[in-house]
């Protein structure tokens, strides 16, 4: 793709105004380490990535090859009705390394999905335990959940445009 900013209308990135983003889109292309580049050749160094998935920086030859390894047996096993042993594996681990009484697991594939989870669950336990009427989650205003709806409710991030000369209120 020969110019790939003029693309960027197609797409929708979050908790970003879109005319602002087109105008200036940054469109990451590559990572080693803790660093990543724009398609520009821009360097940065990667602050927010590691607070999501990549903890251990861009490019770590003992997770690639560990992740290789397992596309090698299986892409993928639904947990809706099973499981594989890398999950169990992965479940031992944690369980051995977790304070006493925390002994089961429940893998998800990410941050906002965790959150999901979370307030479903202890959701579930008030009902099982007869006080279905506790529903409200409490979280830090301002805090960052992730971006789907159960999450996005946990937190207090605009995501409307301010209006402008409204000393930033959000517009109606």
């Amino acid at each position: 793709m020969t110019n790939m900013k003029e693309f960027v209308k197609h797409l929708i990135v979050d908790f970003t105004q879109m005319q602002e983003f087109i105008n200036d889109p940054l469109i990451v292309s590559e990572g080693n380490g803790l660093r990543i580049k724009d398609v520009d050749g821009k360097e940065y160094i990667d602050g927010l990535s590691g607070v999501f998935t990549v903890s251990l920086g861009h490019g770590n030859k003992k997770i690639l090859e560990a992740m290789v390894s397992q596309l090698k047996s299986l892409e993928f096993a639904p947990p809706l009705h099973a499981t594989n042993p890398s999950a169990i594996k992965l479940a031992k681990m944690l369980t051995e390394i977790a304070p006493k009484g925390f002994d089961t697991v429940k893998l998800l594939s990410g941050g906002s999905e965790a959150v999901e989870a979370s307030i479903k669950m202890a959701r579930q336990y008030h009902v099982q335990t007869g006080n279905a009427r506790k529903y409200k989650v409490i979280s830090m205003y301002g805090s960052y959940h992730g971006g789907t709806m159960g999450a996005l409710s946990a937190t207090g991030v605009l995501a409307t445009p301010k209006c402008p000369n409204a000393d930033g209120i959000a517009c109606p």
